[in-house]
């Protein structure tokens, strides 16, 4: 089954597709690239460190990202870790300190 036929349906409506918890760790050394990078996996998803982002994604959406990101990264200088975390493990993450506020809490549907 394709990606194309996992997000429409026969009759032509959207059909939700699976999501999955990924990790995003990066080590970007120019400043101008690293904010680029940033604003990328921004729109995915929410910081869990200074350089790492807690992301709900679809196949689709973490090819698009790791496509985005090729694009600007430099190979030689610059690295990104993509994590996945069953959602099992995610439940039994434990944060120190722990957050008080919703706004930082991956919503997992």
């Amino acid at each position: 089954m394709t990606l194309i036929s996992n997000l429409i349906s026969q009759n032509g409506n959207r059909m939700r597709t699976k999501k999955k918890l990924w990790i995003i760790a990066y080590d970007i050394a120019d400043n101008k690239r690293r904010r680029h990078i940033v604003k990328i996996i921004e729109k995915y998803g929410k910081r869990a460190n200074f350089s790492v982002f807690e992301c709900m994604l679809t196949e689709y959406q973490l090819l698009h990202i790791k496509t985005k990101i090729s694009k600007i990264l430099d190979s030689t200088e610059d690295k990104i870790i993509f994590y996945p975390i069953c959602l099992n493990c995610y439940s039994k993450v434990e944060y120190i300190p722990s957050i008080t506020t919703k706004t930082n809490i991956v919503k997992i549907i």
